[in-house]
């Protein structure tokens, strides 16, 4: 690991050869230089981890036109995310996180069809989730949590049926009945949403992702029982419905539906009924259960 701690320098937009550019886990301060914009073979630029400041200013990233990867996470970035960003058509992984990026997604994010992970949790993002994100076909991991995104979840994320993991927690979520828009998403391994305002019953359907891995619906305002039907979800390796209004009986089967199931959180909700001896079967993996 290196620790170059100097501004980018003007002169690295002529090197307008360059298709792999890495300068992340470093010191590097300032904003990027207008010349970058030179470096239109760029395929891979990666700038991670330094104490790059500043905006994605449009004339700066219109011509990166060729790029693969673009991963600017860990930085001190300020000012929206550009319209223009559409113009990166080739973009297959997107890495903002961990920046001081306001405003809303921009609508035109929904031109980059070949986009896999869309990375922009721990920013300052607000407004609603653009619905053009259900044209992203290909999307793999759509993480966005830490923001103060709010409304409901586009439906159109329900037809993203490459999706294995989305992770939105920590915004301001509150429209009902968001949670049946996963319910034919069976790649999915990976739903959190823990830490918003959702409300509502968790639906039935939720049980068709037999793949999940992690289920995170904590800190919410669900109300209702939990449906047999989670128990569906046989490689569930950790499940937290923690700090709702949930109520009823805990299912049986929840004791005992996975033999992977390590974690399984349901405190402060409002259940009642007995503690299943599953719970405590020989067979299972429990390592944290609460259930106050």
């Amino acid at each position: 690991m290196n620790q170059l701690n100097s501004m980018i320098p003007f002169e690295l937009g002529l090197c307008t050869d360059l298709e792999y550019l890495y300068l992340d886990h470093n010191f590097l301060t300032g904003e990027l230089p207008s010349s970058m914009s030179n470096l239109s073979k760029l395929v891979e630029l990666n700038l991670s981890s330094n104490s790059l400041s500043g905006e994605l200013v449009p004339h700066l990233i219109a011509n990166w036109t060729q790029l693969t990867s673009l991963s600017i996470d860990n930085n001190n970035l300020t000012g929206k995310i550009p319209s223009e960003i559409s113009l990166l058509t080739q973009l297959h992984h997107l890495y903002l996180s961990n920046n001081q990026l306001s405003g809303r997604i921009p609508s035109t994010i929904g031109d980059l069809k070949k986009l896999s992970k869309l990375v922009l949790l721990k920013n300052h993002l607000s407004g609603l989730i653009p619905s053009t994100i259900g044209n992203l076909s290909e999307l793999i991991v759509l993480e966005l949590s830490d923001n103060y995104i709010s409304g409901s979840i586009p439906l159109e994320v329900g037809h993203l049926t490459s999706l294995s993991g989305v992770l939105i927690n920590f915004n301001l979520f509150h429209e009902p009945d968001t949670l049946s828009i996963f319910c034919n998403v069976t790649s999915l391994l990976h739903l959190s949403l823990a830490h918003n305002k959702m409300n509502g019953l968790i639906p039935k359907c939720l049980g068709n992702n037999t793949s999940l891995i992690i289920l995170h619906l904590g800190n919410n305002q669900f109300h209702g029982g939990i449906p047999e039907s989670l128990c569906n979800a046989c490689d569930l390796q950790n499940l937290c419905l923690s700090d709702n209004y949930m109520s009823g009986v805990i299912p049986k089967c929840v004791g005992n539906f996975s033999n992977q199931l390590s974690v399984l959180r349901l405190d402060q909700n409002n259940f009642d009924g007995p503690m299943h001896r599953e719970f405590c079967s020989s067979s299972n993996s429990l390592a944290y259960l609460i259930i106050l």
